[in-house]
């Protein structure tokens, strides 16, 4: 416990006999006693009831200041509705009949490996919108031999058909997903022609 009394224009002026002086020193001391003196609260007592002077420690146990923080629930993260943007692409998957859909070429670039996947995925799987990262995965999981897509390549390039109007984005799902436009989709029956004719 730290105690610290300051007096600032502190004066003392006594005047008397000499036979006066025990009694008046004794009266300076009693007003100075007073003034120093310990409150009543440093014993717990005020007019003879006890306070309870005790608190409750609600300091960090780290001893860091502050208000201590409140536990958050690892579980309470968003987790996204949005269909068809895990990683697990088994759903989107079908067995290709050359036939029907031509075979994936080597010399094709992304963006052609990328009209491919979603109008097949639209005539297989009834499924006309997928996140980028899921046409890059369908198709380097089933067509590695006509050259895997790199995922920056594919996110520059199907900026470039969205340019070109070849795709449509929809900026409501998280992330975003592609469809493709008319003029896609004619793009994408024209490949399926020249696969057809080179499979």
């Amino acid at each position: 416990m730290k105690i610290k009394l300051k007096i600032t224009g502190f004066e003392l002026e006594v005047e008397g006999s000499s036979n006066e002086v025990p009694k008046i020193m004794k009266d300076v001391q009693d007003q100075m006693s007073s003034l120093i003196a310990p409150p009543s609260i440093m014993d717990n007592k005020v007019d003879d009831k006890i306070i309870d002077t005790s608190f409750e420690d609600v300091s960090p146990k780290d001893g860091k200041k502050g208000k201590p923080k409140s536990k958050s629930n690892k579980n309470s993260k968003k987790s996204n509705t949005t269909s068809n943007t895990k990683n697990d692409v088994s759903n989107l998957l079908w067995v290709n009949d050359p036939d029907k859909w031509g075979t994936p070429q080597q010399k094709w670039n992304p963006t052609n490996k990328i009209l491919w996947v979603l109008y097949v995925v639209e005539q297989e799987k009834n499924i006309s919108q997928l996140a980028l990262s899921n046409i890059v995965n369908v198709f380097n999981t089933s067509f590695k031999e006509a050259g895997t897509i790199l995922h920056p390549n594919a996110s520059r390039d199907i900026k470039k058909a969205k340019t070109k109007k070849l795709v449509g984005e929809n900026t409501t799902k998280t992330p975003s997903e592609w469809y493709l436009t008319q003029d896609g989709k004619k793009e994408a029956e024209r490949l399926i022609a020249e696969a057809r004719k080179n499979k």
